[in-house]
């Protein structure tokens, strides 16, 4: 038995796949779940159409029921006493999965699967509402939205189907065109989207405190961190208010921001200084709102109560597609001007409310050798580094192995000045150990560091950093981590592009008397790596989303694709009134039917004149025993064309025999009732 509804369970499927990988982009669902909920909703949808007996279809219906069950109880077995949101965004797509699943079961008509894309297209809206930037998901967005127009246009092809009447005995093969209107369709829909998204403002969402935490990852209420350390590596992870040392993989390549070519080679947006074996995590700060216009940072608590003494310069920033709101600085920012409101977590960590770019003034870090030498050791905590109430720059997780400390010592032994201690320890680590974003990851209650050091000893530029500051804690240096973007690729217009490929990790250390000074034991060549040498197909798409960051060009965009549209509607309407009208209105279709049925009305005349077709009499014989006339023997030879001759009759011809078979009907018919009446006479007179 042929499953009519076969291209729509293909489109259904193919957003379902849409819907899996926008949640893998937006960290929701691991890669091999994923892959298995894949093969899962595709051999639901194969079972559908192969398995289609009333037995088979008994056994899917109890299949689902248990699906749904199952996948019930899962999640609220998973979700007791929890109250954490971000616990539920994370068990939604396990739940969805599990109804997809059910559904397709139970899926044997066309509003069923109808509901299973609608679950597909779901996935793709949590993935984008819960993702901390669209790009990632853009591609399955995209995608789903095209398989969701083609679907609708194929369930309205099935509608109509169902609706019509049954289609008569043809030779023809023909089927309605359905590439033609799904392909218009998709085309339309696209080109509607890009003008909405290309002329609606964004909206700036709620309070600028809410979009941090949502999408930054600061501490707040319901925002803790769901420690699976599984998700891939992403922009945000740099981004958020926990940092776990877990987390594998490689970064991507979308701009971020452009700064001036001579600027520092690194730019901050967060520091960490709290550290319990797998996570780094921020020292909690009161939301301050301020702006928008210019406006006058406070004071860094982070900086112990001594001002930066560093020079001070001020950047033009022009921000990117990729930029998440937190604002980059080369050193401690103390004013910032932007078009929109400015949040503050400390002076270090400003989240701006608005897009296009911001101009920063910030004091640089000092970094002259014989400044810093000035500084004492400090080889035990003592007046000159106490932080008070606030930071904990030399905070140490209580299970930290012994041997950290005993390894510090050893590479140290020696030194006298606090930067030779630092440039000991960069060396070290540039020297015995080797990079790789994709390092085994430690085994469970395993301390991160520990494990860098000593085990796997391989890592990204976050391990290099965590141990380094781990090392100076030591030994009683306070040290933190500082995340943001550095080095970049030089560009023409004598800029220095970011992109999320540039995403970094070092070290701050803090010098008495004088700050916070970075160091990066990030081997150099890494460093000199990152990031100048991308393809052809890179630099267009950077290219493309550098031309869209412009408002003007937005416009310009905006009118061409309303342009494309008119003219495309504007060619159809006049191709529609120059096309000359056809002297038959009806389809094949309905001439064969017309046809047919006017045969029928023959065949039943014969039948009440009691001569009615025997089942086996043909055409032909039935034409000899009417002694048909010429116009007859036409009818029935284009009766017998379009039943069974593969060249279709002529709309003329169908109507000219059509009209004959009436006719005919009519004298056989008139003819009995003229004998009736006889009999009746004659049986009156009698």
């Amino acid at each position: 038995m042929t499953d009519q509804l076969a291209p729509l369970r293909i489109t259904a499927t193919l957003a379902a796949w849409c819907g899996l990988a926008a949640l893998v982009l937006a960290g929701l669902l691991s890669p091999a779940a994923a892959f298995a909920a894949a093969v899962l909703v595709a051999g639901v949808s194969l079972s559908c159409s192969m398995l289609r007996s009333p037995a088979a279809a008994q056994l899917r219906k109890q299949l689902s029921f248990g699906t749904l069950v199952a996948a019930l109880l899962f999640v609220g077995f998973h979700l007791r006493g929890s109250r954490d949101a971000s616990s539920l965004a994370h068990t939604l797509p396990p739940l969805l999965i599990g109804v997809l699943t059910a559904q397709g079961l139970g899926s044997d008509k066309r509003h069923d699967v109808m509901v299973s894309l609608a679950l597909g297209e779901f996935m793709i809206v949590l993935a984008v509402g819960v993702s901390p930037a669209t790009a990632p998901v853009a591609i399955p967005m995209v995608l789903g939205w095209v398989l969701a127009i083609v679907a609708l246009v194929q369930s309205h092809h099935f509608h109509s189907a169902d609706c019509s009447a049954p289609a008569l005995e043809s030779s023809s093969t023909e089927r309605p065109p359905m590439l033609g209107p799904a392909a218009t369709a998709a085309a339309l829909a696209v080109a509607i989207g890009m003008l909405i998204f290309l002329l609606v403002p964004h909206p700036s969402g709620t309070s600028a405190q809410r979009r941090l935490r949502n999408r930054s990852g600061v501490a707040g209420p319901g925002n803790t961190d769901p420690g699976s350390g599984a998700r891939g590596r992403s922009a945000g992870h740099y981004s958020r208010e926990n940092l776990d040392m877990r987390v594998r993989g490689k970064l991507g390549s979308t701009p971020v921001a452009e700064v001036p070519a001579d600027s520092p080679q690194l730019w901050r947006s967060r520091i960490y200084d709290v550290y319990d074996g797998v996570h780094w995590t921020a020292e909690e700060v009161r939301f301050a709102t301020l702006g928008p216009g210019r406006v006058r940072l406070p004071a860094d608590p982070w900086d112990g109560g001594v001002a930066p003494t560093g020079p001070v310069r001020t950047d033009a920033v022009r921000t990117l597609a990729g930029f998440d709101g937190l604002i980059l600085a080369p050193g401690t920012p103390v004013e910032i001007t932007s078009g929109g409101r400015a949040t503050t977590l400390g002076a270090a960590q400003v989240f701006i409310d608005t897009r296009g770019g911001y101009v920063v003034t910030s004091v640089l870090p000092q970094t002259n050798p014989a400044t810093l030498a000035s500084a004492p050791i400090g080889s035990t905590p003592d007046s000159t580094d106490d932080f008070g109430s606030f930071g904990h720059p030399q905070q140490l997780p209580p299970g930290l192995p012994d041997r950290v400390g005993a390894l510090a010592r050893e590479i140290t032994r020696g030194e006298s000045s606090r930067p030779a201690i630092v440039q000991a320890i960069s060396t070290y680590l540039g020297a015995h150990k080797t990079y790789d974003v994709n390092s085994p990851v430690p085994a469970s209650g395993a301390d991160s560091v520990d494990d860098f050091l000593f085990n796997s000893q391989t890592g990204f530029c976050e391990q290099f950093a965590a141990a380094e500051v781990v090392l100076l804690r030591t030994i009683g240096i306070p040290a933190r981590m500082a995340t943001g973007y550095g080095y970049g690729a030089n560009q023409a217009n004598h800029r220095r592009l970011f992109t999320t490929g540039n995403l970094h990790a070092w070290v701050e250390v803090w010098y008495p008397g004088i700050g916070w000074s970075p160091t990066d034991p990030t081997p150099p060549a890494v460093q000199a790596a990152a990031g100048p040498h991308v393809s052809a197909f890179t630099r267009f798409v950077r290219w493309v989303q550098k031309l869209l960051a412009k408002r003007r060009n937005q416009f310009v965009l905006a009118a061409v694709i309303a342009l494309v549209l008119a003219a495309g509607f504007g060619i159809a309407w006049l191709r529609r009134r120059r096309r000359t009208p056809a002297p038959a209105t009806a389809s094949p279709a309905a001439l064969a039917s017309s046809l047919l049925t006017a045969f029928a009305r023959l065949e039943s005349a014969l039948a009440a004149d009691s001569r009615p077709r025997a089942p086996a009499e043909t055409l032909a014989e039935l034409e000899r025993r009417l002694g048909a006339d010429a116009a007859g023997r036409r009818a029935l030879a284009t009766l017998e064309l379009a039943c069974y001759s593969p060249q279709q009759v002529k709309p003329e011809e169908a109507r000219a025999a059509a009209q004959a078979f009436e006719q005919l009907a009519g004298s056989i018919l008139a003819a009995h009732a003229a004998r009736g009446q006889l009999a009746d006479s004659i049986g009156v007179r009698r």
